[in-house]
């Protein structure tokens, strides 16, 4: 099976699950009809097999025998086609299944690609990890059963005429038996909804624990906080068991009436049967016939439960995609004039880069170091300087006398590239993480074999099998932090921007390679301006120009002339060397 997804997953309709779950099967509505027209010919199929059944019994008692043998022939065809039949629809069922999910899937991906740097501020990691394990795989699960439940509709109605026209008797029995079927599992959804409901909020909690101590295992272990995450996740677990456990008394009470109604039916069709064969009323090939159309309306009626737990379990889902897909960017595109004529990347890194809030002023084609106390007012000042953040309260961001705010975001990330200490390496090549595909027109860039003597890479791939092919795992775990700190670096010195903003690059490298490191740094950045946010002596040493923040800029110069001027300056290099 041969199946391209689309390059464009379209616009969802987000006002409510039902909604999107509804504009996900219009996307895809001939291969939900094509399945549909399957389903029908299948369980169409199935519900021939008693008529033909009871015409070869009622010709055996006859002592028909050439009929028997037609009838039988008769048998083995319908069979076949039941079969080809079958299989159809079970190629369009998981075509179904794929085309839902994967465009889910591809909506999330779309979502958190817009959000970009904002996604882990909204979002919880462990919560994207849970709509791409759990809710896509059951919002594809409610369009796998619409073909059978297509099927399960209409031979349902049509085996009901069917017994009405044999006796009114048995069509009255199947005409009660299939509402009540369904009115029982429609009362269930509600509270199996709102317990699968409960269920999926309290492993989206689970999850999220997880992921973070998977991320500060490191710190945890070293503050000895194993104990109290184990105890937290310990409380957690049990949540989600209780949560299953109600879930799970719910899908029994549901699967029981799936049983009990159509069961009740197929007895009250056999006593039914019984009386008029005693009674003369019906002969052994009409009783066959009744009795295996009995039984087989059990499978329509099982179907409708199926679709029903699905078409719950669906929404359930819909809802928490639709509570990520809502989401937009807090940072919002300026509403300028369209035709209005924009610098490009490098003219604009010309200009001097101002931050009005802390009084950070970078002046072009330098390298600058910015190092201060407080760690996090420079991770915040790193994503005001990248606009991953808006000053707010009056403040703002200026790039050669432009507010960065005025300026189209996409324009902002060509000249500003911001890698912050939790930037990483992605599963797949080594060649495909330092040199991902980059669209005709953007910077030039260096070329790869400088950009690893730079960040003092080369020794790396030398000891990787494969070399730039070789394959890394999830985040490359498989490489020490030294490692994966200077193949980011050269990653992003690879991009060749314009202005480059690091944080602490050299922070797990240890003194002689952090020395190779900056030299190898200013040499490849010459004219180029970069920003370094860092408390390392060594960088600071080596900067054209050092700031230092305390809230605000409170002295600027060269490393020899804050040593000599500058206390607080003092104070900091003395608190590194000594840590």
């Amino acid at each position: 099976m041969r199946l391209v997804a689309a390059v464009d997953p379209g616009l969802p309709d987000l006002r409510s699950p039902d909604h999107f779950l509804w504009w996900l099967g219009r996307q895809q509505w001939p291969n939900l009809a094509a399945g549909a027209w399957y389903g029908v010919l299948w369980m169409g199929s199935l519900a021939g097999l008693p008529l033909v059944l009871g015409r070869a019994v009622g010709s055996a008692a006859n002592r028909q025998p050439a009929t028997v043998l037609a009838w039988s022939l008769g048998i083995l065809l319908l069979g076949t086609f039941a079969a080809v039949a079958g299989v159809m629809r079970h190629r369009r069922a998981v075509t179904n299944y794929l085309l839902s999910a994967s465009r889910t899937q591809q909506l999330i991906i779309r979502c958190a690609t817009r959000l970009g740097a904002e996604l882990p501020r909204q979002v919880a990691a462990g919560e994207v990890a849970s709509l791409s394990a759990t809710d896509v795989d059951r919002i594809g699960s409610t369009f796998d059963v619409t073909g059978r439940f297509a099927g399960a509709v209409v031979t349902y109605l049509g085996v009901t005429g069917l017994l009405f026209a044999m006796a009114p008797e048995f069509g009255l029995v199947a005409l009660i038996g299939g509402p009540l079927t369904l009115v029982s599992l429609v009362a269930c959804l509600g509270p199996l909804g709102r317990r699968q409901q409960a269920q999926r909020e309290a492993v989206a909690v689970a999850s999220g624990q997880a992921v973070d101590v998977v991320v500060g295992l490191r710190v945890l272990r070293g503050l000895g906080g194993e104990t109290m995450f184990a105890n937290r996740f310990a409380i957690a677990a049990t949540t989600i068991r209780d949560a299953m456990n109600r879930t799970a008394q719910m899908a029994a009470v549901l699967t029981a009436l799936e049983a009990l109604v159509p069961g009740s039916f197929l007895v009250a069709v056999t006593w039914l049967g019984a009386r008029m064969a005693a009674s003369g009323r019906a002969g052994a090939g009409e009783l066959v016939t009744v009795y295996a159309l009995a039984a087989f309306l059990l499978v329509p009626l099982a179907t409708f439960g199926e679709a029903a737990q699905s078409l719950s379990a669906g929404r359930v889902a819909a809802r928490k995609v639709l509570s990520v897909l809502v989401r937009q960017r807090e940072l919002v595109e300026p509403s300028g004039e369209p035709n209005l004529v924009l610098p490009t990347p490098q003219e604009l890194a010309r200009g001097v880069l101002e931050d009005s809030r802390t009084g950070t002023r970078v002046e072009p084609g330098i390298l600058v170091a910015i190092t201060s106390a407080d760690s996090e007012g420079l991770i915040e000042l790193a994503a005001r300087l990248g606009r991953y953040a808006d000053p707010g309260d009056g403040a703002w961001v200026t790039l050669g006398g432009r507010r960065l705010d005025s300026l189209p975001l996409e324009l902002v990330r060509q000249t500003i590239l911001v890698v912050d200490r939790d930037a990483t390496l992605l599963a797949g090549s080594l060649q495909d993480n330092l040199d991902p595909l980059v669209e005709a027109g953007e910077n030039p860039r260096p070329e790869l074999d400088q950009v690893l003597r730079a960040a003092q890479a080369i020794e790396i791939l030398s000891g990787l099998e494969g070399g730039l092919s070789h394959l890394l795992p999830e985040r490359g775990r498989s490489l020490s932090g030294g490692q994966r700190q200077r193949l980011v670096l050269a990653r992003a010195l690879r991009s060749g921007a314009p202005i480059l903003v690091l944080e602490e690059p050299t922070s797990a490298v240890d003194a002689y390679t952090e020395l190779m490191v900056v030299e190898g740094l200013r040499q490849l950045r010459s004219g180029l301006t970069t920003v370094v946010l860092t408390t390392s002596p060594m960088l600071m040493e080596r900067a054209d120009q050092v700031l230092v923040l305390d809230q605000r800029v409170v002295a600027s110069g060269s490393h020899r002339q804050l040593l000599q001027t500058e206390p607080r300056y003092r104070t900091l290099l003395e608190r590194e060397l000594a840590g």
